[in-house]
């Protein structure tokens, strides 16, 4: 049965099983309010190609595009005009004057489906006009609406949107249960219900693909063996075909032992139901981490430029901001709420590469610890692709090089993205193309910007020759900096890499020849002028690697 069919109305609320929401849209601003459109509508599977611009009501309408195939197979591609009215604070109805000739605006964008989408309610001259418009077959277009209690509904199914723009405080099981839930539909799963069993039990009903039911049970702390059987008991009862049971933190080995012997029955913990998906990810990054990095990695220092107020310009490189690790300025920056994106230059052989790597291998490893609580590092190569095309990018990525099981990848990457859950970063960004076109430079970066939304985190690195001046690197870096559901906030920074001075190449050695390492370095002492040796890659190419 498919709850959102059945959800009762009350006034202000929408129910769903134990779940009530109450929600105040006169709380968001018009502008969040049309970036909680956007986001439903990604969510069910739109791609938005034309987003909300700025300014009130006369922003330019969002285009969403999708493709339905019906029960016969035919496939069509349908062309959304949406309109958003959020009208809450006034409380009034939307008026035939304020949609205007849609039937005109959907020619004008070759569109064939009107929707709009209100905080309020359609007046009724509205609600006639729109469904006359659908019910006419002499008329190429179908026009719906979304009112108040549909969102509600929408939020219901979609409870990561529905935290973003409504957050409340919530209990460590509220917040599990959401992350489950999150990732079984990102498997492609329906959820059904959720039951809320206590102050540390939920279950979560849920009907597959293949028409089989499912429960997941949600337990703070360890999972023990009594636990388990009583849930099966529980599954039998209730006539399910599977059960899975998840803890935040701790399965006991003879619980893990016990489901081991039925086919119906698994236990995880947060980390492994998240491995179920994306573990031939974490097992690439892994041996990509294991070959040379974890061993030979070296703490790199940074940069930061100063810019004089107000004309903006960058005072001597002398007097930047410098930070002696790297790594520390990135946490910061990643627990730092009003920042979302850095981009990281240096030279070449100065460790760009090895440094992303590193730093996605380490953030790795606390969101295993931690899944709730870190973000998921998503390492992305960019000298494999010549064009930014960044739905092509990603899911070439997560299907053909990480083999992440989920049926429609990039679908579950712009849901990670847009909930805050991804950590992304772009290494190589010069590598995009094969010379340097400002024009090409531009239209990649504006692609891969795109990503760059009110939650997301987006490091990139490049080369620093790749820019003609500084100001042209802030000129393109910067373009979309203060875009994308983020206003008037100075989200977007740029870090230097600074070079190997005698102590970190003295490090390299160390770790790379540890019983011969006094010997290499005085020869390169003798032969390089360490000192002034400027490129860690011409100084350490010297000894066997």
């Amino acid at each position: 049965m498919d709850w959102l069919k059945h959800a009762r109305e009350d006034g202000q609320r929408v129910t769903r099983g134990d779940m009530v929401l109450s929600a105040d849209f006169s709380r968001l601003s018009w502008e969040v309010f049309e970036y909680m459109c956007e986001d439903l509508l990604r969510a069910q599977g739109f791609t938005v190609t034309s987003r909300p611009a700025r300014g009130p009501d006369g922003a330019k309408d969002m285009i969403a595009k999708r493709y339905y195939t019906d029960d016969m197979g035919v496939t069509e591609e349908q062309i959304y005009l949406v309109e958003c009215k959020h009208l809450s604070n006034s409380g009034r109805s939307v008026y035939d004057s304020d949609i205007g000739n849609f039937q005109a605006n959907l020619s004008f964008h070759q569109a064939n489906r009107y929707l709009l989408i209100t905080s309020t309610l359609p007046s009724e001259t509205v609600k006639n006009q729109l469904q006359g418009v659908s019910d006419d077959p002499s008329i190429p277009f179908k026009a719906l609406f979304w009112a108040k209690t549909d969102l509600m509904k929408h939020l219901l199914k979609y409870t990561d949107i529905l935290r973003k723009y409504f957050p409340t405080p919530s209990s460590g099981l509220s917040r599990m249960t959401d992350e489950v839930a999150f990732w079984l539909e990102a498997r492609g799963y329906t959820i059904q219900d959720r039951r809320t069993r206590g102050e540390s039990l939920e279950d979560i009903q849920v009907l597959l693909p293949e028409r089989a039911r499912l429960v997941t049970r949600c337990i703070l702390g360890e999972i023990d063996i009594s636990q388990v059987k009583e849930f099966q008991d529980s599954i039998a009862k209730d006539k399910f075909n599977l059960g899975w049971i998840i803890s935040d933190k701790r399965v006991a080995q003879s619980a893990r032992e016990y489901c081991s012997s039925f086919n119906n029955l698994r236990v995880f913990n947060m980390a492994d139901f998240v491995r179920d998906v994306f573990g031939t990810y974490f097992d690439y990054l892994t041996g990509l981490a294991d070959t040379k990095i974890v061993k030979y990695y070296v703490d790199l220092a940074c940069e930061k430029p100063v810019f004089d107020v107000p004309e903006g310009n960058p005072v001597p490189r002398g007097t930047y901001d410098k930070y002696p690790i790297i790594d520390n300025f990135i946490d910061d920056w990643v627990s730092d709420f009003s920042k979302n994106h850095i981009s990281i230059l240096g030279e070449f052989g100065q460790g760009k590469t090895w440094f992303c790597i590193h730093y996605a291998y380490r953030q790795l490893q606390r969101y295993v610890q931690d899944p709730l609580h870190q973000r998921l590092p998503l390492f992305v190569p960019l000298r494999n692709y010549r064009s930014a095309h960044i739905r092509q990018v990603i899911t070439d990525l997560l299907i053909n090089d990480y083999g992440v099981k989920a049926p429609n990848s990039y679908q579950l990457f712009d849901r990670l993205n847009r909930s805050g859950r991804l950590l992304l970063i772009f290494d190589g960004f010069d590598e995009m193309t094969t010379e340097v076109d400002h024009e090409a430079t531009v239209a990649n970066f504006e692609a891969l910007a795109d990503v760059v939304v009110a939650d997301s985190k987006v490091l990139l690195t490049c080369r620093t020759p790749y820019f003609r001046s500084m100001m042209e690197e802030r000129e393109i870096l910067a373009s979309k900096g203060q875009n994308h559901g983020v206003p008037d906030r100075p989200n977007f920074e740029i870090l230097y890499l600074q070079e190997f001075d005698e102590d970190r190449i003295t490090e390299v050695i160390r770790r790379r020849v540890p019983d011969l390492w006094e010997q290499y370095t005085k020869r390169i002492r003798d032969v390089y002028d360490l000192p002034n040796c400027d490129s860690s890659s011409y100084c350490i190419s010297v000894f066997p690697g």
